[in-house]
């Protein structure tokens, strides 16, 4: 937590998260932010995530078998980088879209957006820019007072985004 707060102090008007894996010792996490005093003290977030269940052997969370479990923990690693390219569409939009995307993704999406015969040629997006790009893939209108992209429609939208990189490689062999 310590490194966070430090970081966080060198990027102001940046939001810093500190995630701990199973094996993290939250109560030491605990002491140490409760041992740094005022909130503009602590300018990192720490986040915290819990399992229900875990002493209970006969049964597993929420009632699936453990056969369902890759499947699970799939779902939840792409609702992570779901959330976590729509935190950083708003947080960071200046970004350029490589910090995030493979360069075949941005250059699809863009290529598709913009009506490029040549993706080659097309200079990188801001990660904000592409994100908004993206979201329309995925049904976002994108109105003047329309809230900013969320998962859903980004979450549609990289399903079609990755479709057009395969097309455009596919096209790029044939030729």
């Amino acid at each position: 937590m310590r490194h966070a707060h430090e970081l966080a102090r060198k990027l102001p008007g940046k939001e810093v998260f500190s995630v701990g894996d199973l094996e993290g010792d939250i109560y030491e996490v605990l002491q140490e932010c409760a041992g740094l005093g005022q909130e503009e003290d602590r300018p990192a977030h720490l986040l915290v995530r819990a399992n229900l269940n875990r002493l209970v052997d006969s049964l597993s969370p929420c009632g699936k078998s453990e056969a369902d479990e890759p499947a699970l923990a799939c779902n939840m690693i792409v609702a992570w980088r779901l959330q976590y390219l729509v935190h950083m569409g708003r947080k960071c939009p200046e970004l350029p879209a490589s910090s995030v995307f493979a360069e075949e993704e941005w250059r699809a999406a863009l290529a598709i957006d913009r009506r490029a015969a040549d993706p080659q040629k097309l200079a990188e997006p801001s990660l904000g820019e592409l994100i908004r790009i993206i979201a329309r893939f995925g049904g976002h209108l994108g109105r003047k007072n329309d809230a900013p992209p969320g998962a859903q429609c980004v979450w549609t939208g990289l399903a079609r985004v990755r479709d057009f990189a395969i097309a455009i490689e596919v096209c790029r062999k044939d030729s």
